[in-house]
C-alpha cells in the first residue's frame, strides 16, 4: 500500500528513495538508546506507537510522522514537506557500543528554521549511502 506522501506526488514528481522506521531511538548515546528501548518496549506493550517516513523525489524531501494509541487509534500524524532551500545539512552517522555491539546508523536533516529530523537506518551503511546520496541529489538539481 502506497503511503501517504508517495500518494501527494505532483505532476512530473518521481520517488527517487523512501525509508520507513521507528521514532524511538535517535541518538548514538548508549544511554539515551537504553533508555528509549525500555520506552519502546513498554509502549509496544501498551499499544502505543511511533514511527515515520522519510520520501526522497526530485524536487522535495517529505517527512511524515505517526503516532498510534492502544493498538488502533491514530493519535497524531504529521507531514513536513522540505523544500530544497530550507535545507541546511544532510548526513549520517555511525555509531558502535560496547566494542563492535550495538552498530546504529542515523541519518538526519537539518532545517533553516532549526528543526532536525533524525532517522534510524537498519540496513546499513549501504543504506545509509543511498538515503544520504539521494538526499544531495535532489538538492543540488533543485539549488
Amino acid at each position: 500500500m502506497a503511503s501517504q506522501s508517495e500518494l501527494m506526488l505532483v505532476d512530473g514528481e518521481s520517488l527517487v528513495a523512501s525509508l520507513e522506521t521507528e521514532m524511538y531511538a535517535q541518538s548514538t548515546n548508549i544511554i539515551a538508546n537504553i533508555i528509549a528501548k525500555i520506552f519502546g518496549f513498554i509502549a509496544t506493550i501498551l499499544g502505543f506507537k511511533r514511527w515515520g517516513k522519510l520520501t526522497i523525489t526530485d524536487r522535495r524531501i517529505v517527512i511524515e510522522q505517526h503516532q498510534k494509541m492502544l493498538y488502533c487509534f491514530d493519535t497524531a500524524a504529521t507531514f513536513s514537506t522540505l523544500m530544497p532551500t530550507a535545507i541546511t545539512s544532510v548526513d549520517y552517522a555511525f555509531a558502535a557500543q560496547i566494542l563492535c555491539f550495538c552498530r546504529k546508523y542515523l541519518f538526519s536533516i537539518s532545517t533553516s528554521s532549526g528543526a532536525v529530523y533524525g532517522f534510524v537506518l537498519k540496513g546499513g551503511k549501504n543504506q545509509a549511502v543511498e538515503i544520504t546520496n539521494a538526499a544531495l541529489k535532489t538538492l543540488l538539481k533543485n539549488r
